[in-house]
């Protein structure tokens, strides 16, 4: 076939319009700039909200870049989905249209705007690249999610899905296991600068960046925390986000009486947050599920610091099994405790999973990953598509 000359992007990530330019995370736009290295034409059909960007936000740089708004539920639950139905008929008429004017997809599930859009390709099939960016085969995913597993499943010609996981890709010929990251060759080279100026403990601080939601379970990080023995009197425990769940984790904090060696910070830009990766001394990520391929955690190894993480997901693999970080079993304190305990009384271990993790994480950029979707869908597609490598090194 031909190259494809305009691409559509369904996605859900919320964008907002800031008086002539558009702004989103800055990770996804990254990431969308370099898809439009590879096409002519880029439409990105996704959410828009109104008021003040993310602080992480960023706005388009480019020009072939056009967009299309959608919109979700404005509240939460069931009783959300059941007011925003009457919005479901003209999104799908806007991403039918939008179909018919692209040459090819790329579908981010699982969102809402991305099932309308994988019914819609039945009848309008297009080339394709689906990428889905939640653990795969979660018992406990919504049941539009299941869906968009199944439809992915039973996608074939010029179609590749992604999926965090070898596992999860082997059953199927089209799927293919990809790590991801938001990191730049420039993020890199500050997280390896900063991991120089590492002081070495006393004291020792133990570092989370997140969200505190419950799928995070940071309560089971305070508990191992508050299960560290007398010696740890010198031992840190930084907290870096905000969310739901921070008020509770304040209460537990006081409760277990750790609050002298436990800090909240909020949200944090990208020079602050690289700086506190370059000053900690092991990164710790106490999931419990629904965790994909989180980007904090190829941040903290691209920086030298040995991790901890759950055994959920794709952990362990981007862990490698062990070899390159302490894999433990989901809620368990006195696990968790365990390792981190480990770590801190084995500065062997320290170094051996610090360089280990760098080497694996420092060779990974974003656009490393979006030329690996190249190249797949050069393959899948039969045609050949411009390499993105030297737009963002």
């Amino acid at each position: 076939m031909r190259p494809p000359r305009t691409l559509l992007i369904v996605a859900e990530c919320v964008h907002w319009r800031v008086e002539d330019r558009v702004m989103a995370p800055e990770h996804f736009v990254l990431e969308m700039e370099l898809w439009a290295k590879m096409f002519e034409q880029v439409w990105i059909y996704t959410e828009f909200k109104q008021g003040k960007p993310a602080s992480d936000a960023i706005p388009y740089r480019v020009t072939n870049v056009h967009f299309g708004e959608t919109r979700g539920a404005d509240r939460p639950g069931l009783l959300g989905k059941l007011l925003s139905l009457h919005r479901i008929p003209p999104v799908a008429l806007k991403l039918w249209q939008a179909l018919g004017q692209a040459d090819a997809v790329h579908i981010r599930a699982p969102c809402r705007n991305a099932l309308l859009a994988l019914l819609l390709l039945k009848a309008r099939p297009r080339p394709g690249y689906y990428k889905y960016a939640a653990m795969w085969g979660d018992a406990q995913s919504p049941t539009t999610w299941k869906v968009q597993q199944y439809l992915l499943t039973r996608l074939q010609d010029k179609a590749i899905v992604t999926v965090y996981g070898s596992a999860n890709a082997a059953p199927y010929g089209h799927f293919r296991s990809t790590p991801t990251t938001s990191l730049t060759r420039s993020k890199i080279t500050q997280l390896a600068e900063a991991s120089l100026r590492r002081c070495p403990p006393p004291p020792f601080y133990f570092l989370w960046v997140g969200g505190f939601g419950p799928m995070k379970d940071v309560p089971t990080l305070l508990r191992a925390f508050a299960l560290l023995p007398p010696g740890a009197a010198d031992v840190r425990l930084r907290l870096v986000g905000d969310g739901q769940g921070l008020d509770e984790c304040r209460r537990l904090v006081q409760r277990l009486g750790i609050a002298e060696r436990v800090e909240f910070l909020s949200r944090l830009g990208w020079d602050s947050l690289a700086g506190l990766y370059g000053t900690s001394h092991c990164f710790v990520l106490p999931s419990k599920d629904k965790e994909g391929w989180p980007k904090v955690l190829m941040e903290a190894m691209a920086a030298g610091l040995p991790c901890i993480a759950t055994d959920i997901g794709a952990l362990p693999e981007i862990l490698g099994y062990g070899e390159r970080g302490i894999v433990v079993p989901p809620g368990s304190p006195q696990r968790l405790a365990s390792a981190m305990w480990e770590v801190v009384q084995d500065p062997v271990l320290r170094a051996r999973l610090g360089q280990a993790g760098a080497e694996f994480s420092r060779a990974i950029t974003i656009a490393h990953v979006v030329d690996q979707y190249r190249r797949w869908l050069e393959e899948a597609w039969g045609c050949q598509l411009p390499s993105v490598l030297e737009e963002l090194p």
